[in-house]
């Protein structure tokens, strides 16, 4: 017993607390690549020190003959991130318990072993060890890792609660380790475990506190790395990707600077973990010419640069002179009078409607006007309703947009586009029954709905289900029942989320009736109610619930054989 003591480096009997910390210690020391027994040794001694933590802990429980409380679970709602979520409890009254059952204990059992069965921690063991390697290899691919990743999910979808609680730490430190290699993991792993949720605060691991800043920063350079404005340029340049010679630097502009030194401070104040990827010899050059820049002589440099800029526009405005003519750009402004000057040019209209669907708000206006010309100068019918019906659905005309969709499909009743938008107006002016058009067009192609979101289009969350309304009144329950009460599953809503609905961004809600049997399994569940119909809500809660563990439900302080229960379940977009 006391190697398990001296592996950690511990006093024997220490709390949950020191065991982690000093296995957290232990792991920074150990390579699994180079001494793979040694990490097996260490984490199957951190396991079996946690199991007698939680021992000493029940025990000290029992001696302070601590009440068992059960929690009320009447009207609760099932939150499809939530690490622990609750059910509704029984809508009908449970059959009466059997005369000759024992009478119920005076404390409650003792809780479950902190580690799983032996082929369970065994398959938990691989899958971290599998994950740890790879993590620590110089280029793994992602593939690999989001593999590696399900493996070790499943692993401890097998085990027991106690070893998910330890896995999440674990993997926590793991990942806050092993950055940039893990960037990949990170949505999966902040999703499974609901780190990003505000009002879990201290609950969560020290590492994933880190782990949650390190995701809004890839987000972020996700963004910056395929913006088309002025902060995609300054990160081309900070990150060495750009060209930057030292005449470069001498002929750009103080605003281009500015820039740089702005996505510079970004990052310093924001997501200073992306700090770590850039190369220091380039942030180091721009630091100092940023420095020289606002020096006297930085400043006296600007007056060539502007000569030379000033030399540029006249050599620009000779060549157009001596060309001869007048020449517009590619801007909204310039093709608007391009096509004023040469006629009725549908095909500029056309375009001058597609692009002003997709500018900001403030071009939206003047985007319905174009396709309303567009329409007047016989373009083509079905890009301009479908672009028309984007500038009103993004201008908060539902009964417009869904106008220019009638007309988009009457010119092409497969446009999967209009049958999209369509639905969609018709939901957000207040109808669910546009779902049904949604579901529809993302049946044949799946991205149906991305340029709508794009632009926050989004169906509103779906509200509770109206049980009372379309079932009997539920009756009171008899004095001394307890309804079952939850204890796992709340990670099966969350994986059985419908690919269709996450990826149009559709909230939805359904209610299961569920027999609850004594051993805890939710079975015979069926759906009363789901919405909205055709994303797949139903089917996906009826999957999740063959993972549902409960308390049985008591009468009296004993089991009965089966309970009756409703269960809402809200699938909700985040």
């Amino acid at each position: 017993m006391s190697s398990i003591w001296t592996t950690l480096g511990l006093a024997p009997g220490a709390d949950r607390t020191a065991i982690r910390r000093a296995y957290t210690e232990r792991l920074k020391q150990t390579n699994p690549e180079d001494d793979a027994a040694g990490f097996q040794a260490l984490r199957e001694a951190y396991e079996q020190a946690l199991r007698l933590a939680d021992f000493a802990q029940y025990d000290q429980a029992r001696d302070a003959h601590t009440p068992f409380q059960e929690a009320a679970l009447e009207d609760a709602w099932v939150e499809t991130r939530a690490p622990q979520p609750v059910f509704e409890a029984a809508t009908s009254t449970p059959a009466a318990p059997q005369a000759d059952e024992p009478p119920p204990p005076d404390h409650p059992a003792p809780p479950p072993t902190a580690v799983p069965a032996t082929h369970e921690r065994d398959d938990l063991g691989r899958a971290r060890l599998r994950l740890e390697v790879l993590l620590h290899a110089e280029a793994p691919l992602p593939a690999d890792l989001e593999a590696a990743l399900d493996a070790l999910f499943a692993a401890e979808r097998r085990g027991l609660l106690s070893a998910s609680h330890e896995t999440e730490h674990w993997l926590a430190d793991l990942l806050a380790r092993t950055q940039p290699n893990s960037d990949p993991l990170l949505p999966a792993v902040l999703e499974h475990y609901g780190w990003e949720r505000p009002d879990l605060g201290a609950d969560i691991p020290y590492a994933a506190h880190w782990l949650v800043e390190r995701r809004g920063a890839t987000l972020w350079r996700s963004w910056v790395e395929r913006t088309s404005d002025d902060s995609h340029k300054a990160w081309r340049l900070l990150t060495g990707r750009a060209k930057d010679t030292a005449l470069w630097r001498i002929l750009r502009g103080q605003d281009q600077v500015d820039r740089v030194a702005q996505v510079l401070g970004r990052v310093r104040d924001d997501y200073p973990s992306l700090e770590d990827d850039l190369d220091p010899d380039v942030v180091d050059t721009w630091e100092r010419h940023i420095a020289w820049r606002r020096t006297g002589v930085g400043k006296l440099s600007r007056f060539g640069v502007l000569v030379a800029r000033w030399l540029v526009i006249v050599a620009c405005i000779s060549l157009l002179k001596f060309g001869g003519g007048v020449a517009f750009g590619d801007s909204p402004a310039d093709m608007r009078r391009r096509a004023t000057l040469e006629g009725a040019n549908s095909a500029t209209w056309a375009d001058l409607c597609r692009r002003g669907a997709q500018r900001s708000t403030s071009d939206l206006e003047q985007a319905v006007r174009d396709c309303d010309t567009a329409l007047r100068s016989d373009a083509e019918t079905l890009g301009v309703s479908e672009s028309r019906g984007v500038a009103n659905l993004r201008l908060g005309r539902h009964a417009e947009a869904r106008a220019d969709f009638d007309r988009a499909l009457q010119a092409n009743r497969d446009s999967v586009r209009a049958r999209y938008g369509r639905g969609l107006a018709i939901w957000l002016g207040g109808d669910p029954s546009g779902a049904k058009d949604m579901a529809a067009a993302m049946a044949v192609s799946p991205g149906a709905a991305d340029e709508f979101t794009r632009y926050g289009l989004r169906p509103p969350a779906s509200e509770r289900p109206r049980s009372d309304a379309t079932h009997a009144p539920r009756q009171a329950p008899p004095p001394g029942y307890a309804a079952p009460q939850w204890v796992e599953g709340g990670d099966a809503i969350s994986d059985a989320f419908p690919e269709t609905a996450l990826r149009a961004e559709v909230s939805g809600t359904v209610l299961l009736n569920c027999r609850v049997t004594v051993d805890g399994t939710a079975t015979n569940c069926a759906v009363l109610e789901e919405t909205p119909a055709g994303f797949g809500f139903g089917e996906a809660a009826l999957q999740a619930s063959s993972r549902f563990r409960f308390k049985p439900a008591t009468y009296q302080g004993r089991p009965i054989e089966v309970a009756q229960l409703k269960i809402p379940i809200r699938f909700e977009v985040r």
